[in-house]
């Protein structure tokens, strides 16, 4: 084949690759960029899509590998090293995925989405004034950048400027109004300044948009009277909150020194202490990203976990340490369940129900005898317990605080003993200490 020919041979392949990989066709688009590379191993073209084929069929270390190749052999494409970037923030390789962008920007200094990637992960690994910067060129670059300025905001709001935060929502949502995911952070922002009916009117124009919104319809309430809070938050708001927030849900609460995972597991490791057998069944109810998978594997013969969210059960499964994965309601999983276990543990999530009855009997059901039941709530302070004529209410952070002296009676009422209930540090919210209960009831033999 004279090389002209295999020029021509080269354009068709190389065409006809595009056209299927464009209208989805994997398989049969990376066979033609296989012939491709055939006749030119060092087409710069081929090298770079198979990497994003490897991509999009699941295969990011193949991905990064021909991506990596691709770019030693041709280093000046911006567009291939933003996409590097992109694999390695799947893989959590977060430092490598910052060296990528800013390559991209070196070498495209007008390059606004790597920018945009790059502010995503400096803020995914806690680099907070270096995001700002990163969205800041963007809304240089790009001065009607919806996303540019939203994710502004949402690093001024983590570092405290909250006010400025403010400034940048509202910016976006001018840009953008039919956006209801930036007023979501507006409202955050405005709670957080105490600015509660300012607040309820973000909420409200969410709902002029999307009237089922239910973080809108959520947070409205908590803007507004709440002594009329529900019984506990509607399945809607949980799952949609906790699958936008998987991803960056454990650099969160890692910031906010969350520690209600290895409390509880201390619990649990002296509940198996005084059983009487080596391993124990325990379900994990409402798991999430599979924090507390590490406190519970060792005490484990059989470990369930149960979330609403399937975003965070994709992270769960990910992190490993459970042997079943349940996606579900934990009330109706306990009310339904077919099986038995000896402890139930919930770490954190039962602060999303107000009236905690049905679920402490629904525990008492699927918990075998001697069987404990563990798990931590917010407390109510002193002078809204006094106020409080159910013994729970909805804290201005969206979350239900409770007395302790309810949850003993709901303990008692099902027929548990209450081992101990003591108060702890469980997180900071806004840089202040949130006190929570840990709670520790058994099932009598």
């Amino acid at each position: 084949m004279s090389s002209d020919e295999a020029e021509l041979t080269i354009k068709e392949n190389l065409n006809k690759a595009i056209e299927l990989h464009r209208a989805g066709e994997l398989t049969e688009a990376e066979a033609f960029y296989q012939a491709v590379l055939q006749l030119d191993p060092d087409h710069a073209d081929a090298l770079q899509l198979m990497g994003v084929i490897a991509a999009q069929l699941g295969d990011l270390s193949l991905a990064v590998q021909r991506t990596e190749l691709a770019l030693s052999k041709y280093p000046e494409q911006p567009v291939t090293f933003n996409n590097l970037g992109n694999m390695l923030v799947e893989l959590d390789r977060y430092d490598d995925a910052i060296k990528a962008y800013e390559n991209a920007v070196h070498l495209r200094p007008d390059y606004t989405q790597a920018y945009l990637n790059l502010g995503h992960v400096l803020c995914r690994a806690n680099r907070l004034l270096e995001a700002q910067d990163a969205y800041r060129k963007v809304t240089e670059l790009e001065v009607d950048n919806a996303d540019g300025w939203d994710s502004l905001g949402d690093a001024l709001h983590k570092v405290g400027r909250s006010e400025d935060a403010i400034e940048a929502f509202r910016k976006a949502s001018e840009l953008a109004p039919e956006r209801t995911s930036i007023l979501h952070h507006l409202g955050m922002a405005l709670r957080s300044l105490d600015r509660m009916d300012d607040a309820a009117t973000v909420y409200r124009q969410c709902l002029e948009i999307t009237p089922d919104d239910p973080i809108a319809k959520h947070y409205l309430v908590v803007c507004g009277d709440l002594d009329e809070a529900p019984e506990r938050v509607s399945m809607e708001f949980v799952q949609e909150t906790f699958d936008d927030f998987a991803a960056s849900f454990d650099m969160v609460l890692a910031d906010l020194k969350y520690k209600v995972p290895e409390l509880l597991g201390k619990m649990a490791a002296d509940f198996l202490a005084a059983h009487e057998q080596e391993t124990i069944d325990i379900v994990d109810l409402g798991c999430g990203t599979g924090l507390c998978a590490e406190h519970l594997r060792g005490l484990a013969n059989d470990l369930v976990g149960v979330d609403l969210s399937k975003e965070m059960l994709a992270k769960a499964e990910k992190r490993g340490g459970y042997d079943d994965l349940v996606h579900g309601e934990l009330t109706e999983y306990l009310t339904y369940c077919d099986r038995s276990f000896d402890l139930a543990f919930s770490a954190d999530t039962f602060i999303y129900i107000g009236d905690l009855r049905s679920t402490i009997e629904a525990a008492a059901l699927v918990l075998r005898p001697g069987g404990g039941l563990i798990f931590s709530l917010e407390k109510m302070d002193d002078a809204q317990s006094e106020r409080s004529s159910t013994g729970f209410r909805l804290g201005l952070s969206g979350r239900y605080q409770h007395d302790k002296e309810i949850v003993t009676q709901w303990l008692n009422d099902s027929g548990f003993i209450v081992q101990e209930i003591r108060d702890a540090h469980v997180r900071n919210e806004g840089k202040v200490p949130v006190v929570g209960y840990l709670v520790a009831a058994i099932k009598p033999a």
